[in-house]
């Protein structure tokens, strides 16, 4: 995906804008569909109804933040950015949903989760030094 949009980049001036809109426009009408497919409906609205003003503000973050946000951070990555480079960057989107989780939601993470939160962010700093040395 990062090598077949830096190469719609290159060839054609596209505005992050709007591959954003586009991308989230294509998130929101999957899950819209995979909403209307789900067999028990009257079970999601029932659950959506009991959900307080805390879970509808961290369901609001992850929509903006680690939807929205992650999506135009990693086209701009991808535009400016080596397709190398960006994937890193992208590697470790989802690293930081349950760094978020495990501060924000009161999840717990287990030992295994937090060696990979260790190796992903231990390869990421290398991977970087790296291509900071070949330059």
């Amino acid at each position: 995906m990062v090598v077949t949009c830096r190469k719609a980049f290159t060839r054609t001036p596209l505005q992050i804008e709007i591959i954003t809109l586009i991308q989230l426009s294509v998130v929101t009408l999957i899950s819209f569909f995979l909403v209307l497919l789900d067999s028990d409906r009257p079970a999601l609205i029932s659950t959506l109804q009991t959900l307080n003003s805390h879970d509808w503000m961290s369901l609001l973050y992850l929509a903006l933040c680690c939807t929205l946000l992650a999506f135009f951070v990693q086209n701009y990555a991808i535009k400016h950015l080596p397709a190398s480079q960006a994937s890193l960057l992208m590697g470790t989107e989802p690293m930081f949903g349950l760094l978020f989780a495990s501060v924000f939601l009161s999840e717990t993470m287990s030992i295994l989760q937090w060696l990979g939160c260790f190796i992903v962010i231990t390869t990421t700093i290398a991977a970087c030094y790296k291509f900071s040395e070949q330059k």
